[in-house]
């Protein structure tokens, strides 16, 4: 053996070693070993950070830079779980064939019985939408653009009424308030001395934080003070000692407090909130001109701002939470005061959620909550499962009811990182990278953190470069290129989209939209196989807005294909990131035949219509004109939540005939529940007699877009025969037909919810939905493909209430063709 190929084959193994270690950290980090289940989390950032078949170890073996990618994608956590919900975990192979196979690999981490979930039987893919229970949240909901979370306990098992569960995030305040003290600074000169501040924690000992005043410059526990007096000295005295307090943050959860300056005062705030933790009045001893007005207690609030449902697989008919027609809360808490108003983001193991707290005075602050086991809601909430729970407007203080276990960690990300307070985070939801823990987010002023051990220890700023000043404007999701460049990719409100180093490294800007650059709201989308991604900012009343297709490396960003799309004038309308179909995710996007390809969807909207339409890609990129002669038009400006795909394998049937012409192959069988556009896969035709060559065969058997479908009983494929083929000549004794559907979902605010199939025909919608929405709706998350009753589902939240009192709901709506 050649000493380069030595060379290689030990980097190889190496790297299965390594990807071995790092893909059993990666699925159960924070989880205790006893614990062998892999959990599934569909949220926000699983239609933001996508992978198409990387193909095989076969194809890439004989290239080292091919495979040092293609086993970094093998073990990225998000292409594991979107393998697992394409029921595909076994498309490319986790590692070289006799060393580790995909199965065996999931084996070590989560215990026997793991493998491809079983095929569902058929169903009809015209069956409407079906609401099943739609509850209150309150005075808020989830927020317009914004997902609900959702937590399948375990890959290998069905799924599970009591451990799975949906995380709610609600932009309402939960109607406590922080306990506080303001201390001012005088104009006299000032002397050394101590600044004593203490916290208890409800049934807990004394937190005791203190601080020294010295005339040399602020460090560690010290601030600075003057004993010359002057107005001047006052307000740098109070921001030296808010910054020492913000710098010396407890270790003790209930006992952490920060601190405001503004002018010669210095506010300081528990950060948790209520009577869950006491602010004793500072005492200061030698700091002459500072004085401490009366401290003013926490109050405890009554409203929800994350709340946790489970008891999913409830609702009427025959539902799998047998006896059940509502959910209930598993937990409900009023988490800070602020309202939560992003998505929130679940560990792997289904034990902390990591989501943003807007606090009027403090800010943007990241919460790391660990979800209790007690009972995690006020006790005089419904939540008997036979009625419509209230718990939402009965919430609790993590940890503050008996025998919870719950805890809250709290980081207040401007006042903290940058001494900034007030400055809230609208449009950027926290993005979690499970391999190496780190949570990145943004907020409205441009700013982009970096927070390590996020889920497996205590979380903490990353230092270095972090945080980094992206611009002045509001930040989008930030969405990390894990299995490729490890990059950060970040859009803004001055409609620009930025690449950065996992170091904080601005590596590349890219301006989207022209030179009018109109606002981007949505996180980008990255296709980490490909190296390119997409973005859509607003349609304004400057330029027509573009969806853009970027190309990337670790140090460049370029514009690969612009699309503009409106027809009509634009006046500020949201646009968020379009989806990709199934086609999209199984054949790629590099054939220079755009039939071979995948496509992407987009819905916008203008002051004068609102638009749906398809766009196809040749050699890799995105083609600028629309697959369908029309768009759907629905009437005026009317916003829509962001566009959900969802591809079900629906069942697999054998068919009884087998008939072509040169060009086109008609399938019959007993039934069949496939329509025009839908994939299906023929296996195990054999060759027979006349015809039926093993040419002809080789043609047939394989993947196939089904052209039209004549019958109940027949649908029909294009595929080149040598002649025509009559019936009876091929043997069809072990063939197999496996349908694949792939769904498109939306709410508008009409109001009503569409679902459509991809890649799109037309724009006639399969089902729709007026009953259970009210006002629009939320982003819309699917959970489990499944067989059990009501167990295959829409969730997401209304942005009113008319349908279940008078603030915003959470919904489930049953899947188009599962149920």
């Amino acid at each position: 053996m050649s000493a380069k190929k030595n060379l290689f084959r030990q980097i190889s193994i190496a790297a299965v070693v390594l990807g071995l270690v790092a893909i059993s950290s990666i699925l159960i980090i924070g989880q205790p070993a006893h614990k062998r289940h892999v959990g599934l989390v569909e949220d926000w950032s699983s239609r933001h950070v996508i992978y198409t078949n990387p193909g095989t170890y076969d194809q890439v073996k004989n290239n080292p830079a091919a495979y040092s990618r293609w086993l970094r994608t093998q073990y990225d956590t998000r292409f594991i779980f979107q393998q697992i919900m394409r029921n595909r975990t076994s498309t490319s192979g986790f590692a070289p064939r006799g060393a580790m196979e995909p199965t065996s690999l999931a084996r070590r981490i989560a215990g026997p019985g793991i493998g491809p979930p079983p095929l569902r039987p058929i169903r009809n893919p015209f069956s409407p939408l079906k609401a099943d229970w739609a509850i209150p949240l309150g005075a808020g909901g989830v927020a317009q653009g914004m997902s609900p979370a959702k937590y399948g306990f375990d890959v290998n098992g069905t799924p599970n009424c009591t451990a799975d569960f949906a995380a709610f995030p609600i932009n309402a305040t939960t109607q406590a308030t922080r306990a506080h003290v303001v201390g001012t600074f005088s104009t006299s000169g000032s002397s050394t001395g101590t600044v004593a501040i203490t916290v208890t924690p409800t049934g807990g000992s004394p937190v005791p934080l203190t601080l020294t005043a010295v005339t040399t410059a602020s460090s560690g526990l010290n601030f600075q003070i003057f004993t010359t007096g002057s107005s001047a000295n006052a307000t740098t005295e109070a921001t030296n000692l808010a910054a020492a307090i913000n710098r010396n943050l407890s270790a003790t959860v209930l006992g952490r407090v920060v601190a405001v300056a503004s002018g010669a005062t210095v506010t300081v705030y528990t950060l948790t909130p209520g009577t869950r933790a006491v602010l004793s009045s500072p005492s200061d001893t030698g700091v002459s001109n500072l004085s401490w007005a009366a401290v003013t207690a926490g109050t405890d609030g009554t409203h929800a701002n994350i709340v946790g449902l489970n008891q999913l697989y409830s609702g009427s008919g025959s539902p799998m939470c047998a006896g059940l027609t509502f959910p209930e809360f598993t937990f409900s808490y009023a988490s800070g005061v602020g309202g939560v108003d992003t998505s929130p983001t679940i560990s792997t193991d289904g034990t902390k959620i990591a989501y943003v707290e807007n606090d009027t005075n403090i800010g943007a602050i990241l919460h790391v909550l660990t979800i209790g086991s007690g009972t995690e809601h006020d006790a005089s909430c419904i939540n008997s499962g036979t009625a419509s729970p209230t718990c939402a407007t009965a919430a609790v203080i993590p940890g503050s009811t008996a025998g919870s276990t719950a805890s809250d960690f709290m980081l207040p990300l401007g006042l903290v990182a940058r001494a900034t307070a007030g400055v809230a985070d609208t449009n950027s939801p926290p993005f979690v990278n499970y391999s190496s823990d780190i949570a990145y987010v943004g907020d409205d002023t441009g700013h982009l953190y970096s927070i390590g051990t996020v889920f497996g220890g205590t979380p903490a700023f990353s230092g270095g470069s972090w945080p980094v000043t992206v611009s002045a404007n509001k930040l989008t999701a930030p969405v990390v290129d894990v299995s490729n460049t490890g990059n950060i990719f970040v859009g803004d409100s001055g409609g620009f989209l930025y690449n950065y180093s996992s170091g904080g490294t601005k590596e590349a800007t890219l301006t989207i939209g022209g030179s009018t650059a109109p606002a981007i709201t949505d996180g980008p989308i990255v296709d980490s196989t490909n190296g390119v991604g997409y973005v859509a900012p607003i349609c304004n009343a400057s330029s027509a807005s573009s969806l853009t297709q970027f190309a990337f490396t670790s140090t460049t960003l370029t514009a690969r294909a612009a699309i503009t799309l409106p027809s009509g004038n634009c006046s500020d309308e949201v646009t968020y990131s379009p989806a990709l179909d199934n086609n999209y995710f199984t054949k790629g996007i590099s054939s220079a035949t755009a039939a071979n390809n995948g496509e992407l969807v987009i819905y916008y909207s203008t002051t004068n219509n609102s638009y749906v339409n398809m766009y196809h890609f040749i050699s890799g990129a995105l083609t600028t004109t629309g697959a369908l002669a029309t768009n759907l038009s629905i009437g005026g400006a009317v916003l829509a939540s962001p566009i959900t795909e969802f591809d079900n394998i629906n069942g697999v049937f054998v068919p009884t005939q087998l008939t072509s012409t040169t060009t086109t192959v008609t399938m019959t069988t007993p039934t069949h529940a496939v329509a025009a556009g839908d994939t299906v896969t023929i296996a195990g035709v054999a060759a027979g007699s006349g015809d039926c060559s093993a040419g002809n065969v080789a043609n047939i058997n394989g993947t196939h877009t089904v052209a039209t479908v004549p019958t109940t009983t027949t649908f029909t494929f294009a595929a080149t025969i040598t002649a025509g083929i009559t019936g009876g000549s091929c043997g069809l004794g072990s063939a197999t037909v496996t349908s694949d559907t792939d769904f498109l979902f939306f709410g508008t605010t009409v109001p009503e919810v569409f679902t459509y199939t991809l890649p799109l025909i037309d724009l006639t919608p399969t089902a729709t939905n007026t009953a259970s929405v009210a006002g629009g709706t939320s982003a819309i998350i699917v959970d489990n493909n499944s067989t059990a009753g009501q167990a295959a589902s829409l969730y997401y939240g209304t942005l009113l209430g008319s349908i279940c009192g008078s603030g915003a709901c959470a919904v489930k709506l049953t899947q188009a063709a599962l149920q």
